[in-house]
């Protein structure tokens, strides 16, 4: 037979009952005295994230604790603890110091910005499949964050404040005076960084391929006055001429490949979410040529599995005595080959996924 059972419990924020009934069927329900949250015979096919974007956390907590005390196993009860338990994304959104956010134009288009109390303030895109994370969030945090601003919080601490599942520098630290080459630097986070850590006698080159995204790259390069930093927006390969990118739009922002193929192994894109852009490629050659570049001490790869082709039309540049690493690398093999050939020493973390260390002048122990 069904459980069925009645919680009361006073909170701050005013009464808050819990009931279920016919738990079988998948049937219960939620009321919060003097608030918009107050259902009945709520499901999970008809219960939407409206019902816990006015709950306090307080509240939350409670339901998940009532969910694991009254509900049977499966149906209701997985999906409430989908719904109702904090998410890691949340915990790390709610670390930053946002003290503003809203939307801004850029070159005719809209877009969320934030702004944090160490002055940066960044452009991005905006998801709504992070509705439910955005519910989770402190009233505080709601109160200087508009939901269309969230994943933009998120792309900021993954990118620029913990770094650690792609650690870009960790053999090689940026010097001030230091001329660094970022290829794929999405809307400039991480340039952010490397831009202080040069300093103003040094340069970073940040080269975007996809047109979007290089938009909102310049954009924040501006907004944070990097006077230090160059921008391109050109794709980069082994050869020149024009090149068709496959992209695709989702919960990580818009992502994009030369390989149709690389899109197989995730099952949540389908065929009608790719779309193709065209944009103009150089070979790092040629762009360290026409943006007489003298020297480059570092060269940081996030291509989206292009790294072996880039490294074929880099074969100037790669006679320079530098370092270099390639973040989330495809064909390695191919890619040793190359680096061998040109005299580095490199190693590989395969942590997450495939990241290249590589240095003519000796890799350096990060411990």
């Amino acid at each position: 037979m069904a459980q069925t059972g009645r919680v009361n419990r006073t909170l701050n924020s005013g009464k808050l009952t819990i009931w279920s009934k016919s738990v079988g069927a998948g049937v219960f329900g939620v009321r919060v005295k003097n608030s918009p949250l107050n259902q009945r015979n709520v499901t999970p096919d008809n219960m939407s994230s409206k019902l816990i974007k006015h709950m306090p956390k307080s509240a939350l907590s409670f339901v998940r604790g009532t969910a694991a005390r009254y509900l049977p196993e499966g149906g209701p009860k997985d999906w409430l603890r989908q719904k109702y338990t904090v998410s890691e994304r949340t915990a790390k959104v709610e670390q930053l110091d946002i003290v503003d956010s809203g939307f801004g134009t850029i070159e005719g288009e809209t877009y969320p910005y934030i702004e944090l109390a160490n002055g940066h303030v960044f452009y991005g895109y905006t998801s709504d499949e992070y509705e439910n994370d955005y519910a989770q969030l402190d009233q505080a945090i709601k109160d200087v964050l508009i939901p269309e601003a969230y994943f933009v919080a998120y792309d900021y601490y993954r990118s620029y404040v913990d770094t650690s599942i792609f650690d870009q520098i960790k053999y090689y630290d940026p010097k001030p005076g230091d001329t660094v080459v970022q290829v794929g630097p999405y809307h400039g986070h991480f340039t952010t960084k490397l831009s202080h850590m040069v300093g103003e006698e040094g340069t970073v080159v940040a080269i975007e391929a996809h047109p979007e995204n290089h938009r909102l790259l310049e954009a924040n390069v501006r907004e944070n006055c990097l006077d230090n930093v160059r921008t391109l927006n050109r794709a980069v390969s082994n050869t020149d001429g024009d090149l068709e990118f496959y992209v695709t739009t989702g919960a990580s922002g818009k992502t994009y490949s030369l390989k149709r193929e690389n899109f197989d192994e995730f099952d949540e894109i389908t065929e009608d979410m790719i779309s193709t852009i065209t944009v103009e490629g150089l070979t790092l050659d040629g762009i360290v040529d026409d943006m007489e570049i003298e020297s480059v001490d570092y060269l940081i790869l996030t291509v989206n599995m292009e790294e072996a082709n880039i490294l074929r039309g880099a074969f100037r540049t790669l006679q320079k005595d530098l370092d270099l690493a390639l973040v989330a690398c495809s064909e390695l093999s191919a890619i040793e080959e190359i680096l061998a050939e040109h005299g580095f020493e490199y190693t590989i973390d395969e942590a997450f996924a495939p990241v290249v260390y590589a240095s003519k002048r000796g890799l350096v122990d990060p411990d």
